[in-house]
């Protein structure tokens, strides 16, 4: 019942919110409670791996709506349940100043509903309604200032949206027709046989998930969304919905690729393994140009959704690790797992304090703000905290999830070989430019000195206070009490994933923390950042425009225009060959009409000439008549006073006598 609840409770709120007018805050917020008490209530049958199921056939489709929880269904969706608690309550006074408040908590509570019902979902067909559903409910949170920049930005998000879903529906029907079945099970073994369409199914697959995750070249949408959204929204979107696309990842890689009985199951393992190394260089790349395009970004919100990009990629890593050593990956898994929890807390706290800083001084751009610690003293430590929690900063909730996740990539290197170990390099520079991106934003927003014309004091109310506090209260909790998440959620949803239990045992379930080798590690990259920051500075590099043709959104659109501009060429070059049939058509016509035109002429010229030649021919007769004869066609004609008949008669036996009778015999006779 509890499980149903937690989906159908925010569509109804959504309802309620409204129709409620300014009170709409109140009311969305009131739901986002009774929502996560709703989510939580399910924690105790989880996490004992009862099976909690509930199927509603034939509503939607004639599969039915099969929905089910489990541990690894249970952290999603108590992290989003959470996130989203803190976002609506800041919203209170955040929205206040905002139009169409009603219409904003209305469909902030329809993607709650959808998200939950995605990751709550049995089967992919389920999944997809879900899905489909909370990317055009979100759409509406994006372009909700409803000005030229949100809605182009609305627009774009919206089509690759679209684009996702088609790519999902495509690798779901793909998956029936090899495996017939939609389930979100291991059928590794059932599509051994499937050749290159098993590589077909999960490009569709990880694709459709990959654009809501923000994974690159698929994350163009994520620069241009967030800006323009309200923060409260902004939050979400990066700390929650890409956590969506995912969680679909996660299924294809470590469920639906794995083999499910002991037939092929070599076969299936090592089509894993390639997989998972194609996602592993997937994030690498995703991690690394993200947190360059960051440090390029005057924006604050701008720079924090390239982060949401970079912080993406080492979800992703953790998951192509995962994949990669196939059973023994619960590293690699227990990494990605953690830092989508931990980056949905510090990623939605940083968006929060951005737009407590804009809701007071209506500027976003980083070199033209300073000093607001003496103002906004609250949000300045929230900002300190989130910062030093995507920086790794050992203390708080990143160091935990960073410490898995390069454990798993030197785990990962050891198996693989030379080419890893240059992963795990990358790993390192990215989390230097990761601390200095956010020793930029706190120093340029924070410290120094404010600049002329802006007010000295800035109220911070109860709403901002709570939603941003309880997000900083959990950052410090998963940084000081690291194992505390990992063994209440995180080991329960490896188990659900049967990762090999002896190697969750060892190297998991007791896992120290705080050693000298991982955060001397932590140490190293939080120094390269120092000096990035330095040399940045001392030389103006985080100035510098690049070219467009270094950019992967201009690369991105750049394909785009020339695959429009090929298919139109081609759609031209179909119209201009239909043309020439159609006008090839149209001369036959022609031809065959003037042919028979022209027989039409020449049977008339006949009869016309063979008429004229009887007219003449009938009165040269009459004038030679010697006796004038009766009128009419048939009349008696005289030459030389014989009868004409006779005369023909005479004429004819004269020709055959001498055809007959050859001419030289009679030559001869005389």
């Amino acid at each position: 019942m509890m499980l149903t609840a937690a989906i159908l409770i925010p569509f109804a709120v959504s309802v309620v919110a409204a129709l409620s007018g300014r009170r709409s805050n109140l009311v969305a917020a009131a739901g986002s409670v009774l929502t996560f008490a709703s989510v939580m209530s399910l924690y105790p049958d989880a996490a004992h791996g009862a099976k909690v199921f509930v199927s509603l056939p034939g509503f939607a489709s004639s599969f039915g709506l099969n929905l089910g929880v489990d541990m690894l269904a249970m952290t999603f969706s108590a992290c989003i349940s959470f996130v989203w608690l803190c976002s609506t309550v800041y919203s209170i006074e955040y929205m206040s100043h905002e139009d169409n408040q009603p219409s904003y908590q209305m469909f902030s509570m329809l993607t709650l509903g959808a998200a939950l019902g995605v990751i709550l979902s049995r089967d992919l067909l389920t999944m997809l309604l879900f899905f489909e559903t909370m990317t055009f409910t979100s759409y509406f949170m994006v372009i909700h200032s409803r000005k030229e920049d949100s809605l182009k930005a609305g627009n774009l998000y919206l089509f690759l949206g679209v684009v996702g879903g088609l790519m999902f529906v495509a690798g779901t029907a793909l998956l029936y027709h090899f495996t017939g079945s939609v389930l979100v099970e291991p059928v590794g073994e059932l599509l051994s046989h499937a050749g290159i369409w098993k590589a077909v199914i999960a490009v569709c697959l990880i694709s459709g998930f990959g654009i809501k995750a923000g994974m690159v070249p698929l994350h163009v949408w994520l620069p241009h969304a967030h800006p323009v959204a309200p923060s409260p929204a902004s939050a979400l979107l990066s700390g929650i919905l890409i956590k969506t696309g995912a969680y679909g990842i996660i299924r294809v890689v470590s469920i639906i690729f794995m083999p499910a009985g002991h037939h092929h199951v070599e076969e299936a393992l090592h089509f894993s393994e390639q997989l998972g190394l194609f996602v592993i260089w997937v994030g690498i790349a995703t991690m690394l140009l993200g947190v360059c395009m960051a440090l390029l970004q005057e924006n604050a919100k701008k720079m924090l959704a390239y982060h949401s990009v970079s912080q993406m990629g080492y979800i992703l890593m953790g998951l192509g690790v995962a994949g990669y050593l196939g059973h023994h990956g619960a590293m690699g898994m227990a990494g990605g797992l953690y830092h989508i929890v931990n980056h949905a807390l510090f990623k939605s706290a940083l968006f929060l304090v951005v737009g407590a800083v804009y809701l007071k001084t209506h500027q976003l751009n980083m070199y033209k703000l300073g000093g607001l610690a003496r103002y906004m003293p609250f949000t300045a430590l929230v900002g300190l905290l989130a910062a030093l929690g995507i920086s790794g900063f050992p203390g708080l909730n990143g160091y935990a999830s960073k410490t898995l996740l390069h454990h798993a990539i030197v785990e990962a290197a050891e198996h693989g070989g030379t080419g890893l170990l240059l992963a795990e390099k990358l790993f390192v520079v990215t989390g230097g430019g990761t601390a200095c991106s956010f020793i930029k934003l706190f120093t340029f927003v924070f410290l120094g000195k404010t600049p002329e014309g802006m007010a000295k004091r800035y109220y911070e109310s109860i709403p901002e206070k709570i939603g941003m506090g309880l997000l900083a209260l959990v950052l410090l909790l998963f940084g000081l009490f690291p194992n505390l998440f990992l063994d209440r959620f995180i080991i329960g949803a490896l188990h659900v994933l049967h990762y090999d239990a002896s190697f969750i045992e060892h190297h998991l379930l007791h896992i120290r923390f705080f050693t000298l080798h991982d955060i001397s590690g932590v140490f190293v990259s939080i120094g390269i950042g120092i000096v990035i920051f330095v040399v940045g500075v001392r030389y103006h590099l985080f100035h510098w425009h690049p070219p467009k043709v270094l950019s992967i959104e201009w690369l991105v659109r750049s394909a785009g225009a020339l695959m429009g501009l090929a298919i139109t060429r081609a759609l031209d070059g179909a119209g201009y060959v239909w043309n020439c049939v159609l006008a090839a058509c149209r001369e036959s016509g022609r031809m065959i009409v003037n042919a028979e035109r022209g027989a039409e002429h020449l049977q008339s010229d006949l009869s016309r000439w063979l008429s004229r030649t009887y007219r003449r021919g009938f009165i040269t007769l009459r004038k030679i008549d010697h006796v004038p004869a009766t009128e009419g066609l048939f009349r008696e004609i005289n030459v030389g006073n014989f009868n004409f008949s006779t005369f023909i008669l005479i004429v004819a036996l004269a020709g055959i006598l001498l055809w007959r009778i050859p001419f030289t015999r009679l030559l001869s006779a005389h």
